[in-house]
C-alpha cells in the first residue's frame, strides 16, 4: 500500500511540475466590448475582462463555493 502511495505521489508532483512549465496560450485582448482594457499592460498567463459595471470602489473579488461571486469595495 505506501508503494502505491508512494508512486501516487511522484506521479502528481511530476504532472504538476509539468503544468506549471507550460506556456499559457495567448490571449487576444482585443475582443473586448471596452477599448479601455486593451491599454492595460498584463504579465504573460494572465488575462482581464468586465464582470459587472456601476460597482463603486471594486477593489477585491472572491468566488464563493456556490459560484457566487463576491466583491469588496473601499469607501473614501
Amino acid at each position: 500500500m505506501r508503494r502505491i502511495s508512494t508512486l501516487a505521489l511522484c506521479t502528481t508532483l511530476l504532472a504538476s511540475t509539468m503544468a506549471c512549465g507550460s506556456d499559457p496560450s495567448p490571449v487576444d485582448r482585443n475582443t473586448s466590448r471596452d477599448p479601455r482594457l486593451s491599454q492595460i499592460s498584463l504579465p504573460a498567463g494572465f488575462s482581464i475582462d468586465i464582470y459587472a459595471e456601476g460597482v463603486e470602489n471594486a477593489r477585491s473579488m472572491a468566488l464563493g463555493s456556490d459560484g457566487t461571486l463576491f466583491v469588496g469595495s473601499r469607501s473614501e
